[in-house]
């Protein structure tokens, strides 16, 4: 069972992936963590194992707009920026 999902953020930064059986997976949105995740984008994030420091969905402090994703098991990311 496999669907397209659309994730979008502050207007240019928007990408694709083909999302899979996401199950052990849960979408997490940051709210108010401006240590990690600034501009409030929605990433799917591994349930388990994704303790502070660890997680490899992060956007730079440097580059705001740009979003730094790491392709999890069963997930293929088809479009970057």
């Amino acid at each position: 069972d496999r669907q397209m999902q659309m994730i979008g953020g502050n207007g240019g930064n928007q990408f694709r992936q083909n999302a899979g059986n996401l199950n052990g997976y849960k979408a997490v949105q940051n709210v108010k963590n401006q240590n990690q995740i600034e501009n409030g984008n929605l990433v799917a994030a591994r349930a388990e194992g994704n303790a502070a420091g660890q997680n490899a969905n992060q956007i730079s402090k440097h580059h705001p707009r740009v979003l730094r994703m790491t392709a999890l098991p069963s997930m293929t990311q088809t479009d970057q920026l």
